[in-house]
Order: C-alpha cells, then structure tokens, then sequence
C-alpha cells in the first residue's frame, strides 16, 4: 500500500508539473500582435511630425498644425511607453530595437511644448504689449533655450522702459548722450529681433529632421520583425 501511494502522489505530481508548465508556456507567450499595434499607431503620427518639422514658427503659425503635432507627439511618448511595458520586449531582437529607438519622442513633446510657449508669447504681445506679454510668459518657458530667450526679452524690456522713463519727457541734459542711448536700445531691439524673428524648432530642441527620418525608419523595421514573429 505504501509503495501504491507514492506511485500515485509521484503520478500526481507528474500530472500537476505538465499542467503547471502548460499555464507557464501560455502566460509567457509573447504578445508580438499587440506590440506591432503600438508601433502601426505610432507610424500612424509621421505625416504630422513631417510636415510641422517642415514649418517655421512665426507670427503666421497654423495653429492647427501646432495642436496636431502637440498631439502626435504626445501620443508618440504613450504608444512608445506602451510598447516598453509589451511582453514582446523579452525578444532580444524586439527590444534592441526598441531601446536603439529611444530619446525622439520626449523630444518632439518637448518641440511642442516650445512651439506652444511661442505662440502664447506672440498672442500676448498683440494684446497687451511686449512688456507685459514677457512679463506673462517668462515663467512659463518650458525648456533652457525659452528662459534665455525670455530672459534677454525681460532685459530689453526694462532697458527700453529705462530709456523711456529718463527721456520721456522729451527733454535731456545732454542731447549727445541721449541720442547715444537712444541708438544702443535701438541696436538692441534690431539684434533682438534678428535673432527671434523666425525660429527653427529643430535647432532650438537640437533634432535633425533627418534623425527623426531615421527614427520613423528604425519603427518600420521594428514593424517588420514584429509581423514575422506573429
């Protein structure tokens, strides 16, 4: 009897291990479908991407196109999330694609978040003057390129304002030194201007069209490997 119940506790167990390693094979199966998903959403955003890639932000921005990219490019970092947290990344082939894809989105939202910040910048001065407009906007910049930009907008402003203040009334002790003063904001304000007048985002953000052209690449090729895994 003894030697009958360990032979059926050892078929137990035996039994127990196969359904067990079942459950384990299934649970472990890669979701390859579901990570080629993410990836055909986040091609889905590259003719947005391109073409405000391709738009210079000035006082005739489509903000149209500026809020489809906000969103394309939010969508970019959420799907590319998504796609880290697949069971697919288990696959070395999945995942080394996966990592060489890194940095571009953050990017994007954050060419966006610029685009966004200038706009508002442009709005404010139209409604209520430069002065207050980078009074209303300098602590909003959302990266280092648009404080230094803010700051040197907040300085012009308060050397334009001091000119004003001293010579406002029309009257100076020295007209010489006046006139002098008058031409220093003068070439401030053209230099200001040159500088700012047309900004390239991807020069700002510090992103080739052509990297992001190599990026959507890499997610077709990604693509590819996911489909033939499936």
């Amino acid at each position: 009897m003894k030697k009958r119940a360990l032979l059926i506790i050892g078929g137990l167990i035996v039994v127990g291990g196969l359904v067990f390693g079942g459950l384990m094979l299934f649970r472990e199966r890669l979701d390859y479908a579901g990570a080629s998903n993410y990836v055909t959403e986040m091609l889905g955003a590259e003719e947005v991407v391109r073409e405000f890639l391709e738009t210079e932000v000035d006082e005739d921005v489509n903000e149209a196109l500026l809020g489809d990219f906000e969103g394309a490019a939010g969508r970019l970092v959420e799907y590319y999330k998504s796609l880290g947290a697949s069971s697919a990344l288990k696959d070395e082939a999945v995942r080394g694609k996966h990592d060489a894809l890194q940095g571009i989105p953050e990017k994007l939202v954050e060419m966006a978040s610029v685009g966004r910040w200038l706009v508002e910048f442009m709005k404010a001065m139209d409604e209520s003057g430069y002065v207050d407009a980078v009074a209303k906007v300098e602590e909003s910049a959302p990266n280092d390129w648009a404080k230094s930009m803010a700051q040197e907008m907040r300085d012009y402003a308060a050397e334009a304002v001091g000119f004003k203040e001293k010579y406002g009334s029309g009257r100076a002790d020295d007209y010489n030194e006046m006139t002098k003063e008058y031409g220093e904001v003068l070439v401030r304000g053209e230099e200001l201007a040159g500088k700012y007048a047309r900004v390239n985002l991807t020069e700002v953000i510090g992103i080739g069209e052509d990297e992001v052209e190599v990026w959507f690449e890499g997610l077709r090729e990604l693509k590819g490997i996911l489909e033939e895994k499936r």
